[in-house]
C-alpha cells in the first residue's frame, strides 16, 4: 500500500514537472524566439540555446555582457547554469531547473523576455 501511495505521489510530480517543460518551451516559442528550446530526455533541467542572441558586448560600454548567463543572471535576477560548464561546444547554453513552482517559473521567463528585448533595442 505504501509503495502505491508513493508511486502515485511521483507519478503526480513527473507530470507536474512536465507540465512545466511544455510551459517553458510554449513561452519561449510565443515570446522569445532568440532561445531555442533542445528536447531532452526525462529529466527536470531544460537546456535553450542562447545562440539567436546578440551578447557580445563591447569594450566601449562597462556594462558589456558577454554570455546569456551573464545576460540572464545580471540583467533579470535568474540563476541558470551556464552550458561552458558541461562542455566548451555548449558556451551558447543555459541550462534552467524547470522542478518549481509554475509562479516562479512564470516570473523567471517574463524576467528573461523583457531583458531579451532591451538587449534588441
Amino acid at each position: 500500500m505504501v509503495t502505491a501511495i508513493q508511486n502515485s505521489g511521483l507519478r503526480k510530480q513527473k507530470k507536474y514537472v512536465e507540465g512545466n517543460i511544455e510551459m517553458v518551451t510554449n513561452y519561449i516559442e510565443q515570446n522569445i524566439p532568440q532561445l531555442k528550446v533542445i528536447p531532452s530526455d526525462a529529466t527536470y533541467l531544460v537546456w535553450i540555446d542562447c545562440s539567436g542572441l546578440d551578447v557580445s558586448g563591447n569594450d566601449d560600454n562597462d556594462d558589456a555582457v558577454k554570455n546569456a548567463h551573464s545576460l540572464f543572471l545580471e540583467k533579470a535576477q535568474v540563476i541558470l547554469s551556464p552550458g561552458s560548464e558541461f562542455s566548451p561546444d555548449t558556451d551558447h547554453f543555459v541550462r534552467m531547473n524547470v522542478a518549481c513552482s509554475r509562479k516562479i517559473l512564470r516570473g523567471a521567463l517574463e524576467r528573461i523576455s523583457t531583458v531579451v528585448q532591451m538587449q534588441n533595442k
